[in-house]
């Protein structure tokens, strides 16, 4: 149960943010948690491992969705890669992580917040909407399927004929994939939760959108900035790595990422970060841009604590303290944050080119 929860988490990160998907989801993983008798920390660190890893390294999410055109390769490219990659690295670190809790770090008495009633209310909120129509499993995932089926669709096109098809050049367009996902969603919702609630959600969508398009902008500037005054250069130099050599330029790209998470919490501006100093060097070091890409992107998906949003939601909805968000928030991340590294130096030195 607590396995397929991760996978969840990783097939609803694809679309959607990981702040979503953990409030989607954490209802369901508590009355999982519930009914077999298992520990929160298995729950909150399995999901996060699922939803984080998504939203990390497979595109239609702000950073892999700007890797493609950061380095100048195919956006299907980073979605196949991204898939194989994150699916990979669940299965990995929900293994690894459940090993590292079996031989009992958790402490019940410190890591759960036991003044907190979220755990009643989330439990009592998912059975109260059990009743309520729901459209069936098929239809649920379209707004997921549909961006990614365009995405590919555009990778073949350009893949088979010299010359790409108009239609799927147009399918294949980033905005139009997210627009016709986005559509879908709508013409499934609305049926199921009438028209001014439909309104509502979607105001409330809108306003979450705002802050996201704020902190992905201000990244996206921030690595152009980098890459026009030649920073990222700089800092290379300074550091005296041979940026022909793919071992030395990936464990820079990684830790490049690693600083800025940890310095500022936002996944998505360490990232972008990493990749806009990498791009200047990227075309000398001898592997295909996608390995170099998912290293600055493991690097900004790693140490996410108290500066990090996502610390807090996945604590507070879990009713854990700190230190129970610690092992469980920050601990998932890490894990799928090094197993995303090893697997893209794996890739770099099998498939080079």
């Amino acid at each position: 149960a607590i396995w397929g929860l991760s996978l969840a988490g990783f097939v609803l990160s694809i679309p959607v943010f990981f702040d979503v998907t953990f409030i989607i989801l954490i209802p369901i993983g508590i009355t999982i948690a519930a009914k077999i008798n298992m520990k929160m920390c298995y729950v909150t660190g399995c999901l996060t491992i699922g939803a984080t890893t998504a939203h990390c390294v497979v595109p239609p999410t702000p950073n892999p969705l700007a890797a493609a055109d950061i380095f100048g390769f195919s956006l299907g490219t980073m979605l196949l890669v991204g898939l194989v990659v994150g699916f990979i690295t669940v299965l990995v670190s929900d293994f690894i992580y459940i090993k590292i809790h079996n031989r009992g770090i958790w402490n019940e008495e410190k890591d759960v917040n036991h003044s907190s009633n979220v755990v009643a209310e989330l439990v009592a909120a998912r059975e109260s909407s059990s009743n309520l129509k729901k459209p069936s499993f098929f239809v649920s995932l379209l707004p997921i399927i549909i961006p990614v089926i365009c995405i590919l669709f555009g990778t073949l096109g350009s893949a088979v004929f010299e010359e790409s098809p108009v239609i799927c050049s147009f399918l294949g367009n980033k905005l139009i994939a997210m627009l016709l996902g986005t559509l879908g969603a709508y013409l499934i919702s609305l049926p199921y939760l009438g028209r001014d609630k439909f309104e509502a959600c979607a105001g409330e969508a809108l306003k979450s959108a705002g802050v996201v398009l704020l902190i992905t902008g201000a990244g996206g500037s921030f690595s152009s900035v980098i890459t026009a005054t030649g920073i990222g250069d700089a800092i290379v130099g300074l550091l005296g790595t041979s940026t022909t050599s793919v071992i030395p330029a990936m464990f820079l790209a990684y830790f490049i990422g690693v600083i800025f998470r940890v310095a500022q919490g936002s996944g998505t501006v360490a990232g972008m970060t990493s990749m806009g100093i990498m791009a200047t060097i990227a075309p000398a070091i001898g592997c295909h841009p996608v390995w170099i890409a998912l290293a600055c992107l493991s690097g900004g998906n790693s140490i996410g604590h108290v500066n990090d949003s996502g610390f807090w939601v996945a604590t507070n909805m879990s009713g854990l303290t700190v230190s129970g968000g610690l092992k469980t928030y920050t601990l998932g991340s890490f894990i799928s944050s090094v197993c995303i590294f090893v697997l893209a130096i794996i890739g770099a030195l099998v498939i080079p080119l």
